[in-house]
């Protein structure tokens, strides 16, 4: 594509300079007819011959029309291949800002895609790790109670914890309650990284929103590439993220892997 416009803009250069021959080679064309007749008329003149003087001033006179017909068209010729090349910078300009907002764009968008991702997959895994736990509880609690059931007694599981408590419970099936109440603690913390991860993309958006509606409200010559640095807004991206999953994820073509429940490096908020 770049190959066809630059062969484009050479062919209308080359046309441009053709243009202007011409217009050059018809405002210095009725000098040729005014100096010979001029030299005719003189000559005529002198041997008295009045009637083919008037003849030849008429000629000369429609010469000098024609002279100023072509200095007009010469102007206007001017006037037109300035246009034209100031029309052509104008696209020039042109497809440099949207060439500049695609290179830009298609850096930024992956990058907020693969945050909202890591959310997604982060919410979606701690969810089934809180299911898990929660069922690890209540099989525990059942299976209590068909225990005491086998031995003749009739209790319910809200039963065991209201009234006997844990200590109903053998040792070993109190120390599983009791780590999956940790790790549900633990998981439902997901809320917080959720939300620090999709504030973060927001902030991104509403920065660029706001830069870009100032550059538009700026009289600068400056061009727009370097009015809207993409080096500079990966850096202040990566300024807003508070997790390391953020910045592997920003810097990474995949959704980084989030630490799981079981992870030391899970904070609470």
């Amino acid at each position: 594509m770049h190959n066809t416009v630059a062969s484009s803009d050479s062919i209308s250069d080359a046309g441009n300079g053709e243009f202007k021959k011409a217009a050059r080679l018809l405002s210095v064309l009725p000098f040729f007819v005014l100096i010979p007749f001029a030299v005719y008329v003189a000559v005529g003149t002198k041997a008295g011959a009045v009637e083919f003087s008037l003849l030849a001033v008429s000629v000369v006179a429609a010469a000098l029309v024609g002279w100023q017909v072509c200095r007009i068209f010469h102007s206007n010729c001017q006037e037109l291949v300035s246009l034209r090349a100031q029309a052509l910078d104008n696209c020039a300009q042109r497809d440099a800002a949207i060439n500049t907002l695609g290179n830009f764009f298609s850096e930024v968008l992956p990058i907020w895609a693969r945050q909202i991702k890591m959310a997604q997959e982060h919410a979606r895994e701690e969810v089934e790790i809180l299911a898990e736990h929660f069922d690890t509880i209540v099989n525990t609690l059942d299976e209590h109670c068909d225990n005491q059931n086998a031995q003749g007694f009739s209790i319910a599981a809200d039963t065991v914890v209201e009234e006997q408590g844990l200590p109903a419970l053998s040792k070993e099936r109190r120390q599983d309650i009791r780590d999956s109440l940790d790790k549900i603690l633990v998981s439902l913390q997901f809320q917080d990284r959720v939300n620090q991860i999709l504030e973060a993309v927001g902030l991104n958006l509403e920065q660029i929103a706001a830069h870009i509606d100032q550059i538009l409200d700026t009289d600068s010559e400056a061009s727009l590439e370097e009015l809207l640095s993409l080096t500079s807004w990966l850096e202040l991206m990566q300024e807003n993220y508070t997790m390391v999953e953020q910045k592997l994820v920003h810097r990474q073509d995949h959704v980084a892997v989030v630490p799981s429940a079981d992870s030391n490096e899970v904070e609470f908020f």
